[in-house]
């Protein structure tokens, strides 16, 4: 069996294997033009080196990348044509892959790790829905045909995450929402739009709720010059003592936030579920046609989101395996 490296030549056999495991519902995946195909798996980044091959007869695909001066690279897709499946062609260039990886790492010898849940992330489709899409698929698709495939091949599962979807055209705050809510005004618990020349507390918040990526984007989006985009808070006496946002209605009708916070002397008194509620309906006001998320199997946020109506549509594996 002899693979070659993707090149922009090869790039409409791939991009068409690719779309043909689509079409037949072996993948949940958004197609690609070819354009697309080429930018998302030949176009550097910054802080990963891409790799993809290509068997020459073009009838199995594989991709991954390696972070640079690590021992961490990730697989992203493997992809075989029904025509040569249970031949071991999957199993052979799955192999020839784990290899590439390994090579790209230019550190002295040593095992490596090679992980799903990766730099490289692509878009799926939420099933039953209207092309309603996730920007990132989380692990391996565990009702797929893939997951058994690697299991089989030595990787193993290190977490779970399950993916929650919402129609936003349809939202509607439940009464045992409402009746949280008024418990929370009878204690003097507001939930409000961020007003940067009212409310106070913010930094202090993302200092309690420890987390880098949260503090990037809230502080930068709460520092624009026009207040940037709305953010739903759990506010007492102007405080903030909880976030949800920032919110915004993507390309695609999904409703984008970046996350939700409630600091720890607030929690247990429902002001979570409260402020998630608020930012559904706020996504809704928008014009968001729906709502993505995944958390992971045992994240208690897991409880917000079903009480805000949200449904689990898939369930993933995140899987790992070291090689020498």
């Amino acid at each position: 069996m002899d693979y070659v490296a993707l090149t922009q030549q090869t790039v409409p056999v791939a991009c068409r294997l690719f779309n043909d495991a689509v079409q037949n519902g072996d993948m949940l995946y958004r197609p690609f033009t070819d354009e697309e195909f080429s930018r998302f798996f030949l176009t550097e980044e910054k802080g990963i080196t891409k790799k993809a091959i290509l068997l020459e007869d073009g009838t199995a695909f594989a991709a991954g990348c390696q972070v640079p001066e690590s021992n961490k690279a990730y697989l992203t897709m493997l992809v075989v044509s029904r025509e040569v499946r249970r031949f071991g062609v999957g199993t052979r260039l799955l192999a020839a892959m784990e290899q590439e990886l390994r090579e790209a790492d230019d550190c002295s010898p040593r095992s490596m790790e090679i992980s799903f849940f990766n730099p490289m992330n692509l878009t799926w489709i939420v099933p039953g829905t209207e092309n309603h899409d996730h920007p990132n698929a989380p692990g391996v698709d565990m009702a797929g045909s893939g997951y058994y495939f690697f299991q089989n091949r030595g990787y193993r599962n290190f977490a779970y995450q399950n993916s929650y979807y919402v129609d936003l055209s349809r939202y509607k705050t439940s009464p045992d929402i409402l009746a949280k809510r008024q418990g929370l005004l009878e204690k003097g618990i507001t939930i409000e739009t961020f007003d940067a020349k009212k409310h106070t507390g913010m930094p202090e918040l993302m200092d309690n709720l420890n987390s880098e990526p949260w503090r990037r984007e809230i502080l930068r989006e709460i520092s624009q010059p026009d207040g940037g985009r709305p953010i739903r808070i759990v506010a007492k006496e102007n405080t903030v003592y909880g976030f949800a946002g920032p919110m915004d209605k993507q390309p695609s009708g999904r409703g984008y936030f970046a996350g939700i916070g409630v600091h720890s002397a607030y929690r247990g008194m429902g002001a979570g579920k409260v402020l998630f509620d608020s930012l559904c309906e706020g996504l809704s006001q928008l014009g968001a046609q729906y709502m993505t998320l995944f958390t992971g199997e045992n994240n208690p946020a897991r409880n917000i989101y079903e009480a805000a109506g949200f449904k689990m549509v898939r369930a993933w594996a995140d899987m790992k395996k070291m090689i020498l």
